[in-house]
């Protein structure tokens, strides 16, 4: 298993229902793998700036600490494509 993966990110939400809008090309950003889950992102999410890109997974980071929410990380890739990342 890979301690860490990488994907490109257009959005995210930092825990408190802030979701920042990132650039269209997606930022590259690397997670741990041990202390993060996958799900699917809801049908017709978008994300980036200023043109839009279909979201198809959400990479949530568990949180560091107490009364801490997880911060929510919106990719274009599929939980599938996660998965294999972290597990590789």
């Amino acid at each position: 298993m890979a301690n860490h993966f990488s994907a490109s990110i257009y959005s995210f939400d930092n825990g408190y229902d802030s979701i920042t809008q990132l650039a269209s090309m997606g930022v590259i950003n690397s997670f741990p793998s041990a202390t993060t889950y996958f799900y699917p992102a809801p049908a017709g999410t978008t994300g980036g700036s200023p043109t839009t890109v279909a979201i198809n997974a959400i990479i949530a980071v568990l949180p560091q600490g107490l009364r801490v929410k997880s911060e929510k990380f919106y990719t274009s890739k599929t939980v599938a494509e996660l998965e294999t990342l972290a597990n590789a």
